[in-house]
């Protein structure tokens, strides 16, 4: 198939409570735990904590419309369309001596096209990859970046895993698509905000 001629993205910020943040993680190897960011208090508070409970497919699902014929098409290869969403909830907040921690929920959405100009939508596969995070001791704007940023990179290989599995066993060669950058749907998200005046919840 053709590599993604491009990524549609969108990102709804949590409406949990105030409170926390995390610092960037590796992409493909997360850690269970992370080390202290900057953020940390400089009158001794507990150091900042950001670690993984679980990662787990929420839904996933596959369609392929034009099947069989789809297999007997010639002529150019099909556009790869990629959307990406993104959203976080507060599930529960753990009371603790020093500090309370949330455990988020974090669902990254895939929703993967091959589409042709004449044949319209040959294949349509969508993946919800959800985590959940534990966050502690960060300030706000840390804590949203976290939620946008480290743990979407974080969930992003399991969900490009499961599309690829599911679309060998539909038939198809696995989907070239891009690596999303989250860091700058982020930035991007930020400017908007800044720009129509709207606050963003810290």
């Amino acid at each position: 198939m053709a590599k993604s001629a491009g990524n549609g993205d969108r990102h709804e910020e949590p409406t949990a409570d105030k409170a926390l943040g995390a610092r960037s993680a590796p992409e493909d190897t997360p850690d269970t735990t992370s080390e202290p960011s900057a953020t940390g208090s400089a009158q001794g508070d507990p150091a900042p904590h950001f670690a993984i409970e679980r990662i787990f497919i929420r839904d996933l699902s596959f369609e392929s419309p034009k099947a069989p014929e789809v297999f007997s098409l010639r002529g150019r290869p099909p556009e790869i369309k990629l959307d990406v969403h993104t959203r976080a909830r507060l599930v529960e907040r753990i009371e603790g001596q020093a500090q309370n921690t949330d455990r988020f929920e974090v669902v990254l959405t895939l929703t993967l096209k091959a589409v042709t100009d004449n044949d319209g939508d040959l294949m349509i596969v969508e993946v919800q990859q959800a985590g959940i995070f534990h966050i502690r001791g960060m300030d706000a704007p840390t804590r949203r970046r976290a939620l946008a940023v480290v743990c979407p990179a974080t969930l992003f290989p399991y969900a490009r895993e499961a599309i690829d599995s599911v679309v060998i066993k539909g038939g198809f060669p696995p989907a070239a698509f891009n690596p999303v950058n989250f860091e700058a749907i982020y930035a991007r998200a930020l400017a908007e905000e800044q720009g129509s005046g709207v606050r963003s919840p810290s």
